[in-house]
């Protein structure tokens, strides 16, 4: 249902830069005019009246995975779209460095909005994992060779 569709994706805080609710093909986009500097986020709408959802499998959310979107504010994003209409929940504390809440389209596709805990280890340049040693040793292995190297 693309009306219902782009209500929702409204409702987020996207502008439709191509088509509409009466549409066969609608984009959504974070900021419009769309520019080459504006050009972040997008979101492709296609009608399609016989398409069903997968489905449910356990861990798998909405059949397909999930989209995640880092903002700057997650709780005031959260408030607003409470304010909106949409049945948004509080946002929590994950232990993988983001304060985050889930949503679901209206076809079930789940969103998650995002604001990174920038004091957690996963955002230190300093913990991560090095793997050139693997892939060098890979390299050797395996006689492949990195893109221009010849």
């Amino acid at each position: 249902d693309m009306r219902r569709s782009c209500g929702f994706y409204s409702k987020l805080g996207l502008t439709a830069t191509f088509g509409g609710p009466d549409a066969e093909f609608t984009t959504f986009s974070a900021e419009a005019p769309v520019t080459a500097a504006t050009n972040r986020l997008h979101v492709n709408l296609v009608h399609a009246p016989a398409y069903l959802p997968p489905p449910p499998q356990r861990g798998v959310p909405g059949g397909w995975g999930r989209a995640v979107i880092f903002v700057d504010d997650v709780d005031s994003l959260q408030a607003r779209l409470v304010a909106a209409g949409l049945d948004a929940p509080c946002p929590r504390d994950a232990p993988w460095g983001e304060r985050c809440f889930h949503v679901k389209d209206p076809d079930g596709h789940e969103l998650s909005f995002a604001t990174p805990d920038y004091a957690h280890p996963r955002w230190d340049p300093a913990t991560q994992r090095d793997e050139s040693a693997l892939t060098g040793a890979l390299d050797e292995l395996l006689g492949a060779e990195q893109a221009g190297e010849r």
